[in-house]
């Protein structure tokens, strides 16, 4: 499948998500399995790793704690919830060079909570005993798989 195609699938994937999540206002047992379908599809075409990786530090650097709008996924925006099962489902070491390059920045303070930080909430999803990781893996066949 030619690259561009692929991101586009992402998208339309990444578009559901959003507007279970944020438009319809479903709980997340509703978007698991857009969740994992995204997954699996990323992990199948390697040249899109970079890609949602650039995506991932764009919603978090510039549209995390914003306000979004109702309807379609801002441009860019990798819905929240996703981010943190992507960064466990595939522990991929990028994903510390990027809590790394938020902390300490005002962009990592939640703005909903402010004991909680972007850049601990990706370390805590690449720990092996993320908190999340049982309500997760009951959507995720086989359970999660360190995919390097």
């Amino acid at each position: 499948m030619e690259i561009e195609a692929a991101k586009k699938y992402v998208g339309v994937l990444l578009d559901y998500q959003f507007d279970l999540l944020h438009t319809q206002q479903w709980g997340l047992n509703h978007a698991e399995f857009l969740f994992i379908k995204a997954t699996e599809f990323i992990l199948e075409h390697p040249p899109l790793k970079s890609w949602i990786l650039g995506l991932i530090e764009i919603t978090l650097k510039e549209h995390f704690g914003t306000s979004l709008p109702g309807g379609s996924r801002p441009k860019d925006y990798v819905p929240e919830d996703y981010i943190w099962y992507l960064i466990h489902a595939t522990r991929w070491n990028e994903f510390y060079n990027i809590a790394e390059s938020l902390k300490g920045t005002p962009v990592d303070l939640w703005t909903s909570n402010l004991i909680t930080t972007s850049s601990s909430t990706i370390l805590a999803a690449l720990d092996d005993d993320w908190e999340d990781q049982e309500f997760y893996e009951s959507f995720q066949r086989g359970g999660f798989k360190q995919t390097v």
